[in-house]
């Protein structure tokens, strides 16, 4: 409650640039702990809270609708003036968007059970010898595929862990921190999963921005999130979700 409270303050705290009259839409994308829908639809997480934030502080306003990731990734490159929110930031995806960030690591692993001792992979392109789940859209799927593996593409995370813990898959991708909050939402002990393979760590999760949008809008985002970052308000709302 503490940790809350002071987050609060700060962003109270936050000077208003009143920089423009422009609205964003913001297109959000179920991925906990990063975005969640409680069951009454309240929105929070950490990607979210620092977005209001920066979009607070920049005098931007904006409405927040909910979309699949993959969908929300072609409605973005076509339509000026919109964000996305937890993006990785890879070569394939460089020219679509102007980036903000970045604001958190991208540690995305293959999980597998740990009863599966007989899955090994020396490399990535091992995959190709198993069943593997990964959200639609992702990054990650779409490198996968390009090695030829076999990708069942779902519409969550959720349902990525469903298929492991079903056996439908041997293998899901799953962001570390998405898995280990949605095992403990559905009460299951996360030392029933295994990291079997680090797909990346470096590149860094961004707000993907429109190519159309203004450069000066981007530029007063990014300039807006190096303000949070240097007053310690970023790693205040990471505490409040990630342990």
């Amino acid at each position: 409650m503490m940790k809350h409270f002071l987050v609060i303050i700060s962003l109270i705290l936050i000077t208003h640039k009143a920089f423009s009259t422009e609205s964003f839409t913001v297109l959000v994308d179920e991925y906990p702990p990063f975005s969640i829908y409680s069951k009454d639809g309240k929105l929070s997480g950490l990607s979210v809270d620092i977005a209001r934030a920066i979009l607070e502080d920049a005098g931007i306003a904006s409405t927040w609708t909910k979309s699949p990731w993959k969908r929300a990734l072609h409605t973005a490159k076509k339509t000026p003036n919109t964000m996305l929110l937890t993006t990785t930031r890879t070569p394939e995806r460089e020219g679509h968007f102007q980036w903000v960030g970045p604001f958190d690591n991208s540690k995305i692993y293959i999980f597998k059970l740990r009863k599966r001792t007989d899955i090994i992979l020396g490399s990535l392109k091992d995959a190709v010898n198993y069943r593997i789940a990964a959200q639609a859209g992702a990054a990650h799927a779409e490198q996968l595929k390009s090695y030829g593996v076999n990708v069942y593409e779902v519409i969550s995370d959720q349902q990525v862990m469903k298929m492991l813990l079903g056996d439908r898959v041997d293998l899901g991708i799953v962001n570390d921190h998405t898995i280990r909050y949605l095992a403990e939402a559905e009460g299951i002990e996360f030392s029933v999963f295994e990291r079997e393979f680090l797909i990346h760590n470096t590149l860094g999760y961004y707000f993907a921005i429109s190519k159309d949008t203004l450069p000066k809008t981007v530029k007063a985002l990014q300039g807006s999130l190096d303000n949070l970052i240097e007053r310690g308000i970023v790693n205040q709302i990471r505490g409040e979700y990630l342990q």
